[in-house]
């Protein structure tokens, strides 16, 4: 920072030093584009409080943006789209289940596909996911042990005695 800029072309920041607003506004920016800068942080590490002095040094896209990226970077178990040219990022409340078919899943408005979560992969209509390997751990483990899946509710049952043939 240059130290003959006049204090209200600068920000104090939590450690005490100043930073013109030209610097502040250029870590902001690069905090969006890149995640190894979010969030932006002074000298001590202490993040950088998106509060009034740097708001106002932005529009209202840019703030929309920021807020979304860092709502996005403190989101843990983050989920995207794997969608060829998307990446969308899905905030935990837009996951839904579906209540006939049992199946979780997403969908992402920019590249307009359902997204199983279990799988990150676009939704399937069979019940079990194609690439759940607990699923396919489990279905092994029945496979050993003699036990049965209903065709039409997928369970799987332990047939104690009588015959093979199950009805639903």
């Amino acid at each position: 920072m240059n130290d003959d800029l006049p204090v209200n072309k600068t920000a104090k920041l939590i450690c005490g030093h100043r930073m013109c607003h030209s610097c502040l506004k250029r870590l902001f920016v690069l905090s969006v584009n890149d995640p190894a800068y979010m969030p932006p942080r002074c000298c001590t590490f202490k993040r950088i409080p998106f509060n009034i002095h740097v708001m106002r040094l932005f529009d209202d896209e840019f703030r929309d943006l920021w807020n979304k990226r860092y709502k996005e970077y403190i989101t843990e178990n983050k989920l995207f789209c794997p969608s060829q040219g998307c990446g969308g990022w899905f905030k935990p409340k837009k996951i839904h289940l579906d209540r006939t078919s049992g199946m979780t899943y997403v969908y992402c408005s920019r590249c307009m596909t359902k997204l199983c979560i279990r799988c990150n992969s676009k939704l399937h209509t069979q019940r079990e996911c194609p690439n759940d390997e607990k699923t396919d751990r489990l279905a092994q483990m029945a496979k050993d042990q003699g036990w049965q899946r209903c065709h039409s509710c997928k369970a799987v049952v332990d047939p104690k005695e009588g015959c093979n043939y199950m009805t639903w």
